[in-house]
């Protein structure tokens, strides 16, 4: 298998594969190659695959988004998991709803769409990391001090 980076991923190998690969090659190199090192070549590579794993589903739980719309269609919003409005759009019909019950709607949408959001991350941290894992605690502890 080529060492340098650049003509490994020319090769065709699939990225995770390589940089799995590549980490394996360079933890033997400073770990040894003894049948003792095997062990300890084992935990770090299984930590930097947590890492990575770690790192791929914090991606991927920042691009979840939840939407609601208020029951009469005027209000529709989007939130990420951490409850900010990411995107907020008005009917045309909403122009007729009175100031004070239109603001009354968009927070309470707004709020649905950051529970939605908050939930659909949790899917998923519960999917990847299982429902008792330490993402999936820690993320169910945030949701909950924030709904409170």
């Amino acid at each position: 298998m080529p060492t340098d980076p650049a003509t490994a991923r020319a090769s065709g190998a699939p990225v995770d594969e390589l940089d799995e690969e590549l980490d394996e090659q360079a933890v033997a190199d400073v770990v040894g190659r003894s049948p003792g090192a095997a062990r300890v070549r084992e935990q770090v590579l299984a930590a930097r695959r947590q890492a990575r794993e770690a790192r791929d589903l914090h991606r991927d739980v920042e691009a979840v988004r939840g939407t609601a719309r208020s029951s009469g269609g005027e209000v529709t919003a989007e939130a990420d998991p951490a409850g900010r409005l990411t995107r907020l759009t008005f009917a045309p019909h909403a122009t007729a709803v009175r100031p004070d019950r239109l603001a009354g709607l968009v927070e309470q949408t707004v709020r649905a769409a950051a529970r939605d959001a908050g939930d659909r991350a949790l899917r998923l941290v519960d999917e990847r990391s299982g429902s008792d894992g330490f993402f999936a605690r820690t993320m169910r502890a945030e949701l909950e001090r924030g709904r409170a």
